[in-house]
């Protein structure tokens, strides 16, 4: 920003800049910052006092001073760094910068202090102590991102590394293929969330255009502000984009990298932009103001002899600025979340799951943190303890997971906990705790959290129920499959197999899934009667964004395998029921309709029936008449002549080319003894095709005699 505005001076701006860029090459890669912090956190200072805590701080850092070999990430870094430093910091003195070199470095550690407030919060011990920074070197691993296995950078690029699963550049093709994957994927990361903002295709252009139209007229206007205006545009937006190295977004270059690959980012990151969405929406307000001014001057508004009188220029206005309206009109339906409920029920649904004082193991961001905002905003369920699969790999929160009420029996000690490395079996492995036997094949990757489960199990010894969410994949169920009970939207884990107990309750309890996992039908229609609430839930699940949809799986796929068992049980109506709650809950509802169609006429609720399969036939234009076929011969076999005679009266509405249905319905309304209606059936067929002779040929033949071949008039295979 100061180069761009203040170019006469750029001898003292680069002496400034190049001091800077000094500091980071030598501090931030020279350094391992991770063992720094870690040598600067001394414990137990409390109670000794300023002078002695300063010392001993002061000490410290004069031992990383001593020894800073020690200390090195990038000997090379560090030299460079160091020898860019001393040239720029001395370049700086020559050009009477150093003042402003200081002020500026102590603005941008005064800046930077904002994080401190981790080592507060941290010492509050909040429920949810992220990293629990207590020390500087666990408060660098959180603003670090450590956990999360930071890619920050320029080169080389995270994509490429995944793709070619090389670790570093290593040759001029190597950082060819890196320039190609930065503007194939990296840039387009940016700009596809960009044109989200302004609404899409030909506004997401319009506005573009608006916008450097602005940011023209703000140059030519104002330099000083526009610098500042570009520099932050750019430094949140494109810059920012490069510098953190993503992925590839969620969804994007699917056609090539399956979403579930590693490749992607876990859900749209669109939010990492939104100041530079922000200062580019102003420069576009700006634009449509300057397109206004010029037509204001074109039409001599303001002066003696207008081409337009001002109230008709007024219109033009409005009209003018009404597109600024479009990204709030376009957008707004996607972000407003007013009335919609379904992340706190669905948290307080599967809490509500659970037995007194259980353990929940949880999987990602998405089935944690309504969780977690259940539990401690709400106080629903404060007895349980919900336990993140992915933060367990982490030593901070196994510990916290040990020692925070309700706790969790872990009996590893901080030593063991801070000695946990993910591992690769050399050999096959049998973990044996009462009657739970688990089988880890050779090259088994153990995780810690692996780890960590199995001692929770054996810990436990059972005395708290110990519970998976459904939205658990089966590859961080430490192989316990066998062992899991669903109940609701939750796994129970047992200490038997779930076989074993299912031939002692063989009508409760039913196998899924082919691993050995069972369902439990009594204690699921428990919950969905009597706990889970679905009120907030939306009628169209068609219009929710994807996590929503998944945060309704579980309920609807529960409700889909309880159905299910209700109708292998000859329990229609139940059935019915349930399954109706299972259709509201699906985004691809319309699926259910048959099934729903059948229950209702296996259950003799025959108006429900007709309504479905009108929608069958309406919303999802399925061209099957044997559907209501088979329908009219369910009816017919309970003895409802009405509701079959009616289900194949609508296969001739819906379908009136298919021959079938009218000479089904000749022969039940024959059998009945109406052969007036009978007649009407063949009458109603011809009216729509009277150019069939030989239907007409057999219709009189049947006034005439009382005989008819159905075969022949309907050339169908009549049994």
């Amino acid at each position: 920003y100061t180069l761009l505005h203040d170019r006469r001076n750029w001898k003292y701006w680069c002496s400034v800049l190049g001091s800077f860029l000094g500091l980071y090459l030598m501090v931030m890669k020279g350094l391992d910052l991770n063992s720094v912090a870690e040598r600067l956190s001394i414990k137990d200072l409390s109670g000794t006092g300023l002078f002695v805590a300063g010392y001993r701080v002061t000490a410290a850092l004069l031992g990383i001073v001593s020894s800073i070999h020690q200390y090195l990430a990038s000997p090379s870094g560090f030299i460079f760094g160091l020898l860019i430093t001393a040239g720029s910091v001395y370049w700086a003195y020559r050009r009477k910068a150093l003042d402003f070199f200081g002020a500026a470095l102590g603005l941008f550690l005064l800046g930077f202090s904002i994080h401190l407030y981790l080592l507060i919060r941290s010492g509050l011990n909040p429920p949810v102590n992220m990293g629990q920074p207590e020390t500087l070197k666990a408060f660098w691993a959180v603003i670090s991102r450590e956990q999360y296995g930071s890619a920050y950078g320029i080169l080389p690029r995270q994509v490429w590394q995944m793709i070619t699963q090389k670790a570093d550049i290593s040759s001029l093709s190597d950082l060819a293929a890196n320039i190609k994957v930065y503007f194939q994927y990296n840039l387009p990361f940016y700009t596809k969330y960009f044109g989200w903002q302004f609404g899409h295709g030909f506004w997401a252009l319009i506005f573009t255009a608006l916008g450097i139209y602005g940011a023209v007229e703000h140059a030519r206007h104002e330099k000083k502000s526009f610098y500042f205006w570009l520099a932050v545009f750019l430094m949140t937006g494109l810059i920012l984009n490069t510098y953190m190295n993503f992925k590839l977004g969620y969804s994007q270059a699917l056609d090539k990298y399956p979403k579930d690959t590693p490749l992607h980012e876990v859900r749209e990151r669109d939010y990492f932009f939104i100041v530079s969405f922000a200062f580019f929406g102003v420069w576009s307000g700006l634009g449509l103001a300057a397109v206004l001014d010029r037509l204001r001057k074109a039409f001599a508004v303001d002066t003696d002899d207008p081409k337009l009188r001002k109230p008709v220029f007024y219109l033009l206005a409005a009209a003018v600025l009404l597109p600024g309206l479009v990204p709030l009109i376009l957008n707004f339906g996607k972000v407003d979340r007013s009335g919609n409920y379904i992340p706190p029920d669905y948290a307080r649904n599967v809490m509500n799951s659970l037995e007194p004082g259980a353990i929940i193991f949880t999987n990602g961001d998405n089935d944690t943190y309504p969780l977690w905002y259940i539990r401690e905003v709400e106080g629903v369920r404060t007895d349980c303890r919900v336990v993140n699969l992915s933060l367990l790999n982490t030593g901070w929160y196994i510990k916290q997971m040990r020692d925070m009420e309700p706790k969790v029996p872990i009996s590893l000690s901080d030593e063991a906990i801070w000695k946990l490395r993910p591992f690769i079996l050399q050999k096959g492995h049998k973990f044996q705790f009462g009657e739970v036997e688990l089988i880890f094949q050779d090259s088994s990757v153990i995780d810690i959290k692996d780890m960590v489960i199995l001692d929770i199990l054996r810990t436990n010894n059972w005395r708290k129920p110990l519970y998976f969410t459904t939205t658990t994949p089966t590859s961080n169920r430490c192989h316990l499959e066998p062992y899991l009970v669903q109940h609701g939207v939750v796994y129970k884990i047992n200490p038997r197999r779930a076989r074993s107990l299912a031939a002692e309750d063989s009508m409760n309890l039913i196998e899924i899934g082919g691993n050995g996992a069972c369902f439990d039908i009594r204690d699921t229609r428990r919950l969905f009667d009597r706990v889970y609430r679905f009120k907030a839930f939306p009628h169209d699940p068609a219009e929710l964004e994807e996590e929503e949809v998944q945060a309704l799986g579980p309920f609807a796929y529960a409700s889909s395998v309880l159905g299910q068992a209700y109708s292998q049980r000859g329990e229609f109506a139940d059935a019915a029921e349930i399954l109706s709650t299972a259709r509201q809950l699906r985004n691809d509802r319309h699926q259910l309709n048959m099934v729903m169609a059948n229950l209702y006429t296996r259950s003799s609720q025959y108006e429900k029936a007709y309504a479905f399969l009108d929608s069958l036939v309406n919303v999802t234009g399925d061209r099957n008449p044997q559907v209501f076929m088979e329908l009219a011969q369910i009816a017919l076999s309970k003895g409802g002549t009405g509701p079959s005679l009616k289900l194949m009266e609508m296969c001739t509405d819906f379908f009136p080319d298919y021959k079938d249905a009218y000479a089904n319905l000749f022969m039940v309304h024959e059998a009945d003894g109406d052969t007036a209606a009978a007649v009407a059936v063949v009458g109603k067929y011809l009216e729509l095709f009277p150019e069939d002779n030989v239907v007409a040929e057999e219709l009189k033949r049947y006034r005439e005699t009382g005989e008819i071949d159905l075969r022949k008039a309907f050339q169908i295979p009549l049994p």
